[in-house]
């Protein structure tokens, strides 16, 4: 994690495609959690799905000024759309193409984690899912 910064891990659940919920998580830099996310999508495929959650983290980053932040995602083809080493599929053009200039603005990274470094984004992913279909 960044010193003077922030670390965000976003996660969602899905049925690929299917019902589908995102979440992110945000702490400081001692570890402290500042502000976590989560939000019932509707019907999603996954990528769209854990890009709603990257796009949703970047947006509260922006609008409360937080530079310095380390995401950290379970999607290794997202990491990889974000930091221009793949092409952004068509169908997530219009989400995707704003977001690489806005992380470059606030000094974001994105890096990916395995799925047991989400288990926060995870849970409250799966309880917003969760909490929709009752």
């Amino acid at each position: 994690m960044p010193q003077h910064g922030f670390k965000c891990n976003t996660n969602v659940s899905q049925g690929n495609p299917g019902l589908s919920s995102y979440a992110f998580c945000i702490r400081d830099d001692r570890g402290d959690h500042i502000y976590a996310q989560a939000k019932n999508i509707g019907i999603a495929a996954n990528m769209e799905a854990e890009t709603v959650a990257v796009q949703e983290a970047i947006q509260y980053c922006l609008a409360h000024s937080l530079q310095h932040v380390q995401i950290e995602t379970d999607s290794l083809a997202l990491k990889n759309i974000l930091q221009d080493a793949w092409k952004i599929p068509w169908q997530l053009i219009e989400r995707v193409e704003q977001m690489p200039h806005i992380m470059r603005q606030l000094n974001m990274q994105i890096m990916h984690t395995f799925r047991e470094g989400n288990q926060l984004a995870d849970f409250l992913a799966n309880t917003a899912t969760q909490v929709e279909s009752c």
